[in-house]
């Protein structure tokens, strides 16, 4: 079933802000390019966050290095394991790529990390 809305008291903003709309628009097109190397798993969260006057892109992959792994591969990159911030016995594993001028992070916890964590033991 399609809903259409016909609410006339509908008013986009008209507010001077072209700018910081055309980064946003552009940052959303690099994050819809960055996952269509994908071929199985779509990453569970996919975030915008804004760095100045241009938008970084994050997408997150659950306890899934072989997502991590295989965007690095399509985008001819690597993987970088890097320490987690409080525990010297666990890391994320992550790649970092600029695409069109935004940067682009995969990103994931690996499951023996986050076993770790969420037992309070050693990975």
């Amino acid at each position: 079933m399609t809903t259409e809305t016909t609410d006339s008291t509908l008013t986009l903003s008209t507010a001077p802000r072209p700018g910081q709309m055309d980064a946003l628009m552009h940052a959303l097109a690099v994050a819809e390019e960055a996952v269509s190397v994908l071929k199985i798993t779509m990453p569970t969260d996919v975030s915008l966050s804004e760095n100045g006057a241009v938008y970084d892109v994050s997408l997150y992959f659950p306890q899934q290095p072989e997502r991590v792994t295989e965007f690095a591969n399509a985008w001819e990159s690597h993987v970088d394991h890097v320490p987690h911030h409080s525990r010297e016995d666990a890391e994320f594993l992550e790649v970092t790529i600029t695409i069109r001028g935004i940067r682009v992070r995969a990103w994931t916890i690996p499951e023996t990390t986050a076993a770790a964590e969420s037992t309070g033991g050693a990975a």
